[in-house]
This record gives structure tokens, C-alpha cells and sequence, in this order.
């Protein structure tokens, strides 16, 4: 009978060294799911990155430099409203214009629709980086220095944005 009481108690301490040994299974970081397209439009705003016109009748794209432009500025909310600074949307009576804005059905393209009338404007989300736009027939005035016209250019436009970091 003693070895019995001897052999639970070598059985009993013994599970209770091999249970106080064992370790937890750490739990691994979960992976957070990747930015949604809404995530990457709204996350900051953006701006002009570059203009570039094909003048009618050529193969060829030139930089343009629309007057300006280096001040415009996109923000988006999640809640599907937003606000233009400048930008062809822009009018003197409504030089911020607020917007809604919608994606297309497989979130490529944004729709974006001026709250108070004026111009909207599709652009294409090409990566988490970067909006473009194609705007073709337009004909845009040339101005010198002094903001005088001296003549116009027509053809497609080509616009870009990109987020601000």
C-alpha cells in the first residue's frame, strides 16, 4: 500500500512539473485585412500632380502648366461628400465647392458631383496613389505673365493627382 501512496504521489508531481512546464501557445498578430479603395481615397487629400494636353491634330503629349493649379486640392470623406479647392469644378462664386462622390461598380473610377451645380469630373483610382482624368474636345486659353490671352489650345487633356503624404 505504500508503494501505492508513493506511486500516486511520483504520478501526481509529476503531471503537475509537466503541466506547470508547459507553455501557452502565443497568440500571433492578426494580419489587418488590406485599405479598402474607400480607405485609399480618403486617408489623405490630393493634389495636382501634372497637366498634359494633346493639342488636336498631334501624336504627342506636352506639359502644360495650368495657372494656379499648384494650389488644388481634393479631400474626400467617408461618408461619400468632399471639397474642392481650385480645380475645373471650381467657380468665382464657389471656389471650394463641395461635392458627393461615388465609385463606379468595380471601384476603378470616381464620380464626383459638385453639391451646388458646376463641373464634375470622373477620375480613374489607377493605385492607392494616384487619380486621373481624361478630358477630351477642351480648348483652354494661353496667358502670358500678365494674364493677358494671347490664344488657346484645344485637344485632350490629361490631369493627375496625387495623395498628399
Amino acid at each position: 500500500m505504500k508503494i501505492n501512496k508513493n506511486l500516486t504521489l511520483v504520478l501526481v508531481a509529476g503531471m503537475l512539473a509537466i503541466t506547470a512546464c508547459k507553455k501557452d501557445n502565443p497568440t500571433l498578430p492578426s494580419t489587418p485585412p488590406p485599405p479598402t479603395r474607400t480607405d485609399q481615397l480618403t486617408a489623405k487629400s490630393w493634389k495636382v500632380k501634372q497637366h498634359r494636353m494633346i493639342e488636336n491634330g498631334q501624336n504627342d503629349t506636352a506639359n502644360i502648366n495650368i495657372v494656379g493649379s499648384v494650389n488644388w486640392r481634393l479631400t474626400f470623406a467617408a461618408n461619400r461628400t468632399g471639397t474642392a479647392t481650385g480645380t475645373f469644378m471650381a467657380t468665382q462664386a464657389n471656389p471650394n465647392p463641395a461635392f458627393s462622390w461615388s465609385f463606379n461598380s468595380d471601384s476603378t473610377s470616381v464620380n464626383i458631383a459638385p453639391t451646388a451645380g458646376g463641373n464634375g469630373l470622373d477620375l480613374q483610382l489607377t493605385d492607392s496613389t494616384s487619380l486621373h482624368r481624361v478630358v477630351q474636345n477642351i480648348t483652354l486659353a494661353i496667358v502670358n505673365s500678365q494674364g493677358q490671352q494671347t490664344g488657346q489650345i484645344s485637344g485632350t487633356l490629361i490631369e493627375s493627382f496625387e495623395r498628399i503624404p
